[in-house]
C-alpha cells in the first residue's frame, strides 16, 4: 500500500568491448574537438595580424612613385620651397613627430604651482628619444612656476624616437595657475 518501490533495481553490467568503443569513440570526438579549437585559434591569430597589416594607408601613403599609381614622368607643377617639400619622399612620420611629442607633454600634467605666468622652455631630444637638454628660454617671474614646467618636460620624457629628417628642438609655453 505504500508507494515507495519494492526493489531498487540496479544498473546493468556494462560489456567490457562495448564500453571500450565507446570510450575510443569518446577520445577520437576530444582529438577533433581540440583540432577544431586549434584551427579556429591559428585562423583568429590569422585574422587578427591581416587587419593589423591592413589597418589605414599610412606606409603606402607615406611613399610616392610607382607603387602609387604615378608615372615616372610626372613632373612637379610648384616651385620653391612647396617644390622642395613636395619632392621629400616619405616624409608623413617626420611631420607627425612634433605632434606625438606635445601629446606626449600634455599627459605629463599641468605644473601645480599657485603663480600666475607663462614660462617658455626650450628642450631637444636625443636620437634615442630621451632629454638631450632642457631650460628656461624665457622666465615667468616665477621661479616656482619655471621649476615646475622644467619638471613637466622631464616627466614626458622619454619622447618616442625621432624619425629621420624631424624636428628635434623645441620651445614650448606652460601658463601656470
Amino acid at each position: 500500500d505504500s508507494d515507495a518501490p519494492v526493489l531498487s533495481r540496479r544498473p546493468m553490467r556494462k560489456n567490457p568491448e562495448t564500453a571500450a568503443k565507446i570510450a575510443e569513440v569518446r577520445a577520437k570526438q576530444e582529438q577533433a574537438e581540440r583540432e577544431r579549437r586549434a584551427a579556429e585559434q591559428q585562423a583568429a591569430k590569422k585574422k587578427a595580424t591581416q587587419q593589423a597589416a591592413a589597418r589605414g594607408n599610412a606606409q603606402r601613403n607615406a611613399t610616392k612613385g610607382s607603387s602609387s599609381g604615378q608615372s615616372a614622368s610626372a613632373k612637379s607643377t610648384s616651385t620653391g620651397k612647396r617644390q622642395a617639400a613636395a619632392s621629400a619622399q616619405g616624409n608623413a612620420a617626420a611631420s607627425n613627430y612634433p605632434g606625438q611629442v606635445m601629446r606626449r607633454i600634455s599627459r605629463a600634467g599641468k605644473p601645480r604651482v599657485r603663480t600666475t605666468g607663462t614660462a617658455t622652455i626650450s628642450f631637444a631630444i636625443a636620437s634615442n628619444g630621451g632629454l638631450a637638454s632642457v631650460s628656461v628660454a624665457r622666465g615667468s617671474g616665477s621661479a616656482a612656476l619655471d621649476r615646475a614646467a622644467v619638471s613637466v618636460i622631464r616627466k614626458a620624457a622619454p619622447f618616442p624616437r625621432p624619425p629621420a629628417g624631424a624636428r628635434r628642438q623645441y620651445s614650448i609655453k606652460i601658463k601656470g595657475q
